[in-house]
């Protein structure tokens, strides 16, 4: 196997992909930054790839990655990066944030999690009364619009006392309870029951 000497030198053309240059000569394209190497016959000559392990911390503002497959400890960070394939990402310690300013994040297969945090913190509405992730829709149970009266025929009412009263408002459509001293109570109650059911909210 031939051994070249690898050399530079600058040399201003019109055209990148006809230049042919000497053997050995490395040279690049400014408008795409693409590293060339020179055979002495291939006219633009040879593009030239690498791995590179990354120790510490790189920064892409405006790039897009074709491919992550690898790498050491330390931190990447994706201005506005478009990763078109990912394949595995290890993490030994450490934590992945996603800042997504509000847009969807797409996930296509599935997601596997060891050592799942015994503790999560979820947004309101997500969780229950119980702490528990919410999966179902919400069902009612009782639903009634006291648009004309006070709903005899659903509601059973007990008035005790001379000040106590219990007043349909049809501009609020709803019965307006009062007293006016102690001991006096209005009392109304759904007829219809609603057993408790264990563990729902």
């Amino acid at each position: 196997m031939a051994i070249s000497k690898i050399w530079s030198s600058y040399k201003p053309v019109s055209n990148l992909n006809t230049y042919v240059g000497e053997q050995g000569e490395i040279f690049y394209d400014e408008n795409t930054g693409e590293l060339r190497i020179s055979n002495g016959v291939t006219p633009g000559g040879l593009p030239i790839s690498a791995s590179v392990t990354v120790t510490n911390k790189v920064e892409l503002d405006d790039d897009t990655i074709a491919a992550i497959t690898g790498g050491d400890a330390g931190t990447v960070e994706l201005g506005s990066t478009s990763l078109s394939a990912l394949e595995n990402i290890s993490i030994d310690s450490g934590t992945i944030t996603i800042q997504d300013g509000g847009n969807a994040i797409t996930v296509d297969g599935a997601v596997s999690v060891d050592n799942f945090p015994a503790t999560q913190t979820f947004e309101d509405g997500v969780t229950d009364a119980f702490g528990r992730f919410r999966v179902s829709n919400i069902a009612t149970l009782f639903d009634t619009k006291q648009l004309h009266d006070k709903l005899p025929l659903f509601y059973d009412e007990v008035i005790n006392g001379g000040g106590a009263s219990s007043t349909h408002s049809v501009t609020d459509a709803a019965t307006t309870m009062t007293v006016s001293d102690n001991g006096e109570y209005v009392i109304r109650q759904s007829k219809q029951i609603m057993n408790y059911q264990p563990g729902e909210s």
